[in-house]
């Protein structure tokens, strides 16, 4: 399953100003049908590469679950790592995904995309599912980035929407948060007043889901709300790297330094290491 970026312009050009409305439009869910039953069991696919318990995806994921069983929804995790290689986790991921009426992706954003762990997972699973052949129904999108906006986690979004429709899946919808290095990991109560937004969100799509409905657009609106205001999430972004620094210590300065950059102008015997892998012999 191929994505184009679809960026155009040249070098210089002004970029194109952000649709604010797309991101609404990306997690807005297909049609469901009344007569469509509600799910009764789930799968929750953790796309971090992360240790076990030590993600962001994870954290949101255990945060949906929690949701999920209170109203009425089984629910397992199952991680991506699984399918690195064939074998026996392997296979009983791709069981456990294909033995839920439905899936959530929670995953973080790699490069405006889905990470490759999670494109390797849903690509056997594509190609495990035939019609009939297993109880899935429909597909949740539960992505998170580091960048202050939500938006960001849009064309993610749009990919896990094109994997639903192209196996025959509904689209139930999707939540993106932004800002997600400050969970970091830890569990989503911790965050009570910062996430109170995404609380509420997850709260409310639990109960959107178990209705048979998709995820309403409060829920979507609230997922997306910023943690911190974006201008305030960039002044403490250095504070950050500093104590990461200081927690190896490397200094501010050292921070900016540039060991691997280029002298411009190599010459004699530098030049002829750089050029050919190997000093003159003279």
């Amino acid at each position: 399953m191929a994505v184009r970026a679809g960026l155009t312009g040249s070098a210089g050009s002004a970029l194109p100003r952000l649709d604010k409305s797309a991101l609404a439009r990306a997690c807005a869910p297909d049609f469901i049908a009344p007569q469509n039953p509600a799910p009764h069991t789930a799968a929750i696919l953790i796309g971090s590469a992360r240790p076990k318990g030590s993600s962001t995806s994870e954290a949101l994921a255990r945060a949906l679950a929690a949701n999920l069983e209170q109203a009425g929804i089984a629910s397992r995790l199952v991680y991506a790592i699984a399918f690195v290689k064939a074998g026996r986790p392997a296979e009983k991921a791709l069981a456990d995904l294909a033995g839920a009426e439905l899936l959530i992706v929670a995953a973080p954003l790699y490069v405006d995309g889905l990470p490759y762990l999670v494109g390797h997972a849903l690509e056997q699973l594509g190609a495990h599912l035939a019609p009939g052949n297993s109880a899935l129904r429909q597909v949740v999108g539960l992505l998170n980035c580091g960048f202050p906006e939500a938006d960001h986690n849009r064309s993610a979004l749009r990919v896990l929407r094109t994997f639903a429709r192209a196996n025959r899946l509904l689209w139930a919808g999707g939540l993106a948060m932004g800002a997600g290095e400050i969970i970091h990991g830890r569990p989503l109560s911790r965050f009570r007043f910062v996430a109170r937004a995404q609380i509420r969100a997850l709260r409310r799509a639990a109960s959107d889901l178990a209705a048979g409905h998709g995820i309403s657009r409060e829920a979507s609106r609230d997922m997306a709300r910023s943690l911190l205001p974006a201008w305030l999430f960039r002044w403490l972004a250095p504070f950050k790297w500093l104590l990461m620094g200081h927690r190896h210590g490397i200094g501010w300065r050292r921070l900016h330094a540039r060991p691997l950059a280029e002298d411009p102008t190599p010459t004699g015997r530098e030049a002829n290491v750089r050029n050919y892998g190997m000093p003159t012999r003279r």
